[in-house]
């Protein structure tokens, strides 16, 4: 099995590059900062981001480099205001006029240090790009002023050259992730981020008066048609004063939706005040991670992935309808997918074996083989501890024994690294199951015996009953008869005491098969029709199922016609229900008691590739076997 080492390299790209605004009507709401969070938070995912400064008159992310760099960048770098005036004093030689995407990014764009704080040790390939508002030398102001917006679009400049940079961005295959930070009122600057450069827009608002108006004329200015590329954001909000703040969304909704004629009008998120808001320019909130700010920031992040399709379960889905079409790049992409998120990845994984019974066994072994070592190498104990036992259980479920028992001894040394008591019973005595149906009785008994032990510490009584009664069918295909009746018949009591109705029933049917193994014929029958009359009142498949099966193998011994008369008036129901373990079984006793010689034959063949597949070697594989060399030798002779 392989080891969790995935490559570092970047996640699966998004199926779209998303070109997203950030506005707000009003400073201080958080925006520049709510831009940077998710910049930074894709950033460390893996993805490429490239950032906007269109705040040309209080560019925050062109003095953020400064911080963060610990230079003095920011009068030294080019940006957008000199991309600008580059190309209207001599288009051509620009690069939004020659289409020459190497001088973009080699004299425009900056690249910034993605936070250690948020970058995933499993992920690579992620960076954090910036064309910063423009240098911010002593002529910055001078060049702003300069630049007339308005004036290049009525000479019909503006929007081929705010187009051509889009394209060249896009063109460039560089980047998943397209910010652009707007300046705030009803600016060209904002007009254009908005119309031109932005598919979607991340509107941020404070939930006074002020606020609230200027941004819904502002909705209501942009004619937004598509109200699935809006997102809402309400931003600062106290978390303490919770009537007033619901009145406060209550009213902003209400009015944004009139004015901007939106018909639902929701906030994908609310961002709680911090002190960060107000001081810090730098995402600071990466050290946060438990707190109410920093989930605002994922939950605003989760939204802007939707919009680029970048999000793990859709590419979870994908990757593994690749998988088990053969595709085993997919099972590198499932790699770097739980590097992102393990617990998402094990929930899937776990989702796809629904479906998988015994025709898809090899798909499901491919699932979970890659699931366990997913989980081994998540150094989460209780990540690993839920996909091992789901993976065990349904081995165990579907008649996979070996598979089963790897499973439940890996579970075992993790409960006991934990000092988890009841995992370390449960893993005994699933141990004890599987173990008995490979035929290893001795070692079976023993691994129920120190569950035994454990739920008498425990004071876990219903688990005794249930252990009894295991050993006790156990006991009945070795030499030890007369001990299995005083276990059944032990389980049976305890059962009874303690109201356990469902136990009661596998107990007597149990003890129907013991009493008619030692000759009590007439108490073995007396004991079934107890059990069929509780049965009819549990209306459960399963217990009903146990039952039938119990009862054909007690009538084996006392009434063979009578054995062969319940199989056939119950065989559909059991091939429903039954454990394969159990259908399995009743297909030797089947070929064992029919006079049809084809039909004996073709029970035993089936029984005994059943025993062959999972590699078990017990009373029952060998019972198949020899009927099926008898039946040989009768057609031979």
């Amino acid at each position: 099995m392989e080891t969790f080492s995935p490559p570092r390299r970047r996640s699966r790209k998004p199926k779209d590059l998303a070109f997203v605004t950030f506005y707000s009507f009003k400073g201080g709401v958080g925006r520049t900062l709510a831009l940077l969070n998710v910049a930074c938070i894709l950033a460390g995912l893996g993805r490429r981001v490239l950032m906007i400064d269109f705040d040309l008159e209080a560019p925050g992310l062109t003095l953020f480099q400064d911080k963060q760099l610990e230079t003095r960048r920011s009068q030294e770098q080019a940006g957008l205001v000199d991309l600008i005036t580059d190309f209207l004093d001599d288009p051509w030689a620009s690069p939004v006029g020659d289409g020459n995407a190497h001088t973009l990014f080699d004299q425009y764009v900056a690249r910034l240090t993605v936070p250690e704080g948020v970058q995933n040790e499993n992920l690579d390939g992620g960076y954090l790009d910036l064309i910063p508002a423009g240098c911010l030398s002593d002529e910055y102001q001078e060049r702003i002023h300069g630049l007339s917006f308005n004036q290049m679009f009525e000479e019909g400049i503006g929007k081929p050259f705010f187009e051509r940079l889009k394209r060249l961005i896009r063109d460039s295959d560089r980047y998943d992730y397209v910010f652009i930070d707007s300046r705030t009122g009803f600016s060209d600057e904002g007009s254009i981020s908005t119309r031109f450069l932005g598919d979607y827009r991340v509107v941020l608002t404070g939930l006074n008066n002020q606020n609230v108006i200027g941004t819904a004329s502002f909705l209501g200015r942009t004619e937004i048609n598509d109200r699935e590329k809006l997102a809402l954001v309400a931003s600062p909000v106290p978390m303490y004063y919770e009537d007033l703040r619901r009145e406060r969304i209550k009213n902003a909704k209400e009015h944004i939706g009139r004015e901007a004629g939106l018909d639902d009008v929701r906030f994908v998120t609310q961002i709680p005040f911090h002190p960060i808001l107000a001081l810090e320019e730098d995402p600071t909130v990466r050290d946060l991670h438990d707190t109410d700010l920093f989930e605002a920031y994922e939950t605003l992040t989760r939204t802007v992935r939707e919009w680029a399709g970048d999000l793990p379960e859709e590419q979870i889905q994908g990757a593994l309808k690749r998988l088990l079409e053969g595709d085993e790049n997919a099972r590198s992409d499932i790699w770097q997918i739980a590097a992102e998120d393990v617990s998402l990845v094990l929930t899937r994984l776990r989702f796809a074996t629904f479906g998988f019974v015994e025709k898809d066994i090899e798909k499901a072994r491919q699932i979970f083989d890659l699931g366990i070592s997913i989980a081994e190498g998540s150094s989460n104990l209780e990540e690993e501890t839920q996909f091992l036992a789901w993976a065990s259980s349904w081995y165990s479920s579907n008649g996979y024994p070996i598979e089963a028992k790897d499973g439940y001894e890996k579970l075992a040394e993790i409960a006991k690294k934990l000092g988890h008591k009841r995992g370390i019973g449960a893993s005994h005595e699933n141990l004890g199951t599987v173990l008995g149906w490979l035929g290893a009785v001795k070692h079976s008994i023993d691994h129920y015996n120190k569950a035994q032990k454990i739920w008498e510490e425990l004071d876990a009584y219903s688990d005794i009953v249930d252990v009894n009664i295991k050993i006790g069918k156990l006991l009945i295909i070795s030499k030890s008869k007369e001990r299995a009746v005083e276990y059944l018949e032990r389980a049976v009591e305890q059962s009874r005491e303690m109201d356990l109705e469902r136990k009661e029933v596998y107990g007597l049917s149990a003890i129907g098969i013991a009493y008619a193994m030692v000759g009590r014929h007439d108490d073995a029958k007396l004991q079934l029709e107890q059990a069929k009359k509780r049965v009819h009142e549990l209306k459960s498949d399963r217990a009903q199922a146990s039952f039938h099966t119990d009862a054909i193998e007690a009538y084996a011994v006392m009434e063979p016609s009578e054995a062969l008369k319940q199989i056939e008036e119950n065989w559909a129901f059991i091939k429903e229900h039954a454990h394969p373990f159990d259908r399995t079984r009743m297909r030797v006793l089947r070929a064992g008691l029919t006079s049809d010689t084809k039909e004996a034959a073709k029970d035993a063949k089936e029984a005994m590739e059943f025993y062959q597949e999972r590699e078990v070697d017990s009373v029952w594989s060998r019972e198949a076997e020899e009927i099926w060399e008898r039946m040989q030798d009768t057609k031979k002779s």
